[in-house]
């Protein structure tokens, strides 16, 4: 894990949220977290998405989880690292907006 994703972890976890990181996911791959396992998160840094190969890959991988149901939150690191509120706050969000059949298993 990259320190982003261990900062949003901490912060996740210090608000009360169930976050499972590295959440395996048939088809995609790794999430960098799965959120009260509903709500997807990936942590994006210039360093490794900020190409034409990464960009592609990343939007096969939204397509993905967006067919298997799984919402996700794609935030900068710089948010996680800096301005954990927004996370937190775009997280809130987004849960409150899941709903109740998507939050079956």
């Amino acid at each position: 894990m990259s320190i982003a994703e261990t900062c949003a972890r901490y912060h996740l976890r210090r608000a009360g949220y169930n976050v499972q990181c590295q959440a395996k996911v048939p088809g995609v791959g790794h999430l960098d977290a799965l959120i009260e396992g509903v709500l997807g998160l990936e942590i994006d840094g210039a360093k490794y998405h900020n190409t034409a190969q990464a960009w592609e890959e990343d939007l096969r991988r939204n397509n993905v989880l967006t067919v298997r149901g799984i919402p996700t939150l794609r935030i900068k690191a710089s948010i996680a690292l800096y301005h954990p509120e927004v996370l937190l706050d775009w997280v809130r969000q987004a849960l409150a907006n899941t709903t109740p059949a998507r939050r079956s298993p």
